[in-house]
């Protein structure tokens, strides 16, 4: 099978609670997730069935490609979503090369931008 590289964003600003989340949205609201989190709850999910949709019905993926990051890396429940995440990509894709984009400190390789 050919390699296969997949992108995604992070944030799926068309999610009910994902508006709130991306920091390029109206409607966002860096409180949310400690006045609501079970809409982050909701909202983490429903981005980690995605990706695990992408990593399971299309074969050996070699790259994936991550280029919003999620809000508030250092809040906890968005740490223990993202490692959730990386647990649930190394499984379905133990090979599979990972950006660092929204997932520091899981990436494999850093991309700045706007500078090399």
């Amino acid at each position: 099978m050919d390699p296969f590289l997949a992108a995604t964003d992070v944030i799926d600003w068309h999610h009910p609670d994902g508006r709130y989340f991306s920091r390029s949205h109206p409607d966002y609201d860096e409180r949310r997730l400690d006045t609501d989190p079970a809409s982050w709850e909701r909202f983490a999910n429903f981005e980690t069935g995605q990706v695990r949709e992408l990593l399971s019905h299309y074969g050996k993926i070699d790259i994936l490609w991550f280029d919003i990051a999620w809000p508030r890396l250092n809040h906890p429940l968005v740490k223990a979503s993202v490692a959730s995440l990386m647990q649930t990509i190394r499984t379905l894709q133990p090979d599979i090369i990972l950006s660092d984009r929204g997932i520091r400190p899981y990436g494999d390789f850093t991309t700045p931008e706007q500078f090399i």
